[in-house]
């Protein structure tokens, strides 16, 4: 009956990660485990570094003796849950007001991981705060090298660039941001 709501859900919500989720789930656990890890395996290539969908995942491959690969999701789920402690320590420090520890944390969080993209946003958060718009400027190039097609970047150049007094620049970039936005 599960499966059968959750087939229904996705039909009216094609592109719902969450029912997609919810459903590969379900059939895990109605021993279509198989059928399941392939559907996972499609939604972690759409979504890279979603929690749900690897542990949804992990079970899976374990389910199907696949353990080499529930083996690897284990690791990536571990390095995972150290980044986010990490990222916690920064905005601990971050709300005791040790702004410079904080933003070294980031550093190094961001030079270990390029594609943290929330790194990336909290450290361009306090740079812009401190008013250190040009060090925030380098953090949004940062980002858009690893964004090149996303409206984010080119957003934060253009709050860095109003905050240096450069409007005309500002305004293109943020132009740039709105064609991209979806």
């Amino acid at each position: 009956l599960a499966v059968a709501v959750l087939i229904r859900f996705i039909e009216v919500e094609p592109n719902s990660m969450e029912g997609a989720v919810l459903y590969a789930q379900a059939l895990t656990h109605a021993r279509a485990s198989t059928k399941a890890l392939y559907l996972l395996d499609s939604l972690a290539e759409q979504f890279p570094g979603n929690l749900e969908i690897l542990k949804a995942q992990q079970l899976a491959a374990f389910r199907t003796r696949r353990f080499k690969q529930a083996a690897t999701i284990d690791q990536r789920l571990q390095s995972m849950e150290q980044t986010r402690k990490q990222l916690d320590t920064a905005v601990d420090l971050l709300s005791q007001g040790e702004t410079r520890t904080a933003l070294f944390t980031l550093e190094q969080l961001v030079a270990s991981q390029p594609t943290l993209y929330r790194a990336y946003l909290s450290q361009f958060r306090e740079l812009a705060l401190t008013r250190d718009y040009a060090a925030a400027e380098k953090v949004a190039r940062k980002l858009a090298e690893q964004l090149p097609d996303h409206p984010l970047p080119p957003l934060l150049m253009g709050i860095s660039l109003a905050g240096q007094g450069d409007s005309e620049a500002a305004q293109a970039e943020f132009e740039i941001a709105w064609q991209r936005a979806p």
